[in-house]
């Protein structure tokens, strides 16, 4: 029987339980430790159908560009979800790779999905995800709580955004949610817990406003937009008003200022 050999790092993960000041010892992971040695070699058969079969089973997919909070991540998930596959990518074009090879799968799956990845803009990334797998269950995990952020996601259709700094075990129980399709509405959970989303206009912004958006950024005027996109001026005027009231801005400054914490980048275009 012909084999592969795989020359892969094993992973060694160990979780120290810790308390906080005041409290007694709990049974929570907070902070994965990682050990890591290169040089493994695992053989498996060239034709024993296991990525055929695990092509329409559910997944937790990470996608992260940070390597240490991936690593993080994974090892937590894998704990925490032995019987589920816990799959990584590190930028936007490795998570649609694997999304297209698993049409089946994606309605039981969850994806975690980091804002800032390096290929592509937030905005630019949530439409895509929203056209063309909007079966999957997405929850963004970030560094930052800006509320423009979470509207934009939320707006997308997102279930849930996270804040990095909550206790890993918090995530976990998200996952799980996600997992068994218990998440009913927006969830928006900080440091502090669970905040409100009812007052929180969410931001919907189709892809000829992002076209719009960016041109915006470059500084061109109405007329130099019209002849770039091969529109007239009053077209351009309609993307311009939708964007303002979406970002809920009022001129073009406010409106670049807003697209740069959005991460807009030309990649995206």
């Amino acid at each position: 029987m012909n084999r592969h050999n795989i020359h892969a790092p094993i992973v060694i993960l160990k979780y120290i339980y810790l308390a906080r000041p005041g409290q007694a010892a709990l049974p929570r992971l907070q902070r994965p430790v990682a050990l890591i040695f290169s040089g493994a070699t695992i053989s498996r058969p060239e034709n024993c159908g296991y990525y055929a079969r695990m092509a329409d089973k559910p997944f937790v997919l990470i996608v992260e560009d940070h390597p240490l909070f991936k690593q993080a991540l994974t090892g937590l998930l894998s704990l925490g979800f032995p019987d589920t596959q816990i799959a990584s990518a590190s930028d936007a074009g490795e998570a649609f790779a694997f999304l297209d090879k698993r049409p089946e799968a994606l309605a039981t799956s969850v994806m975690l999905l980091d804002p800032g990845l390096p290929d592509i803009s937030l905005p630019a990334l949530l439409n895509q995800l929203k056209d063309r797998f909007s079966a999957v269950q997405t929850l963004v995990v970030s560094g930052s709580d800006d509320p423009l952020l979470v509207a934009l996601c939320l707006g997308a259709g997102v279930k849930a955004f996270i804040s990095k700094l909550v206790a890993p075990d918090r995530i976990v129980d998200l996952v799980g949610r996600a997992l068994r399709g218990d998440i009913e509405g927006a969830v928006w959970l900080t440091l502090d817990g669970p905040r409100s989303v009812d007052d929180l206009q969410k931001v919907k912004l189709t892809a000829r406003q992002l076209e719009v958006l960016y041109l915006v950024c470059q500084g061109m005027s109405n007329k130099e937009i019209a002849e770039q996109l091969q529109v007239n001026e009053i077209t351009v005027k309609v993307h311009l008003g939708a964007i303002f009231k979406e970002l809920s801005v009022s001129s073009r400054t406010q409106a670049i200022l807003a697209a740069q914490r959005l991460g807009l980048k030309a990649a995206s275009i």
